[in-house]
């Protein structure tokens, strides 16, 4: 049995159409899948950039509550200064005013005396008939010649919170 020569002319012409059509879809795969992988890859920028912006927004929310909160402890940071300063003040006048305590009795004691000498002064006349100083006040000069001025001196500075002395400029 012979095959007649125009069938297996046809069988290569088949053939041949075939293994060309087959190349071609082998190019179309090979087509497609370097359209796949592009797509894929720009897919992938597109969300790396995407992830990206977002931790870009994050990021510019927490810079803006740091300085927030920086702002915060700078104010926090004064006001503590300030309340510092304040409560020296307020402990050296506590300090002075526990001084003066200290001398509260002594100061009554003397007011007490005062008062005494001026009960026993106060139907005293002198010679002329006028009433007549106490002893404690006798020979008192109050020569503005000999005291030019008095002041206050605040361990040298014009501060209300130190201890102050009373100075006679002559």
């Amino acid at each position: 049995m012979a095959v007649p020569t125009n069938a297996i002319k046809e069988a290569n012409e088949q053939i041949s159409l075939m293994h060309s059509k087959m190349q071609e879809m082998e190019q179309e795969i090979k087509d497609l899948n370097k359209k796949l992988a592009a797509s894929d890859a720009e897919d992938g920028k597109i969300q790396i950039q995407q992830v990206v912006n977002k931790k870009d927004t994050e990021i510019q929310g927490l810079r803006a509550e740091l300085r927030t909160a920086n702002e915060r402890i700078s104010t926090l940071e004064q006001d503590m200064l300030d309340n510092e300063v304040q409560m020296e003040k307020l402990q050296s006048k506590s300090k002075i005013l526990d001084e003066i305590i200290g001398f509260r009795g002594s100061l009554e004691g003397l007011l007490s005396y005062f008062k005494i000498v001026q009960e026993m002064d106060i139907n005293r006349n002198d010679v002329n008939g006028n009433l007549r100083e106490t002893e404690i006040t006798d020979g008192y000069q109050s020569d503005d010649e000999h005291i030019s001025k008095t002041s206050v001196v605040v361990n040298g500075r014009p501060d209300d919170t130190a201890t102050t002395e009373l100075v006679d400029h002559v």
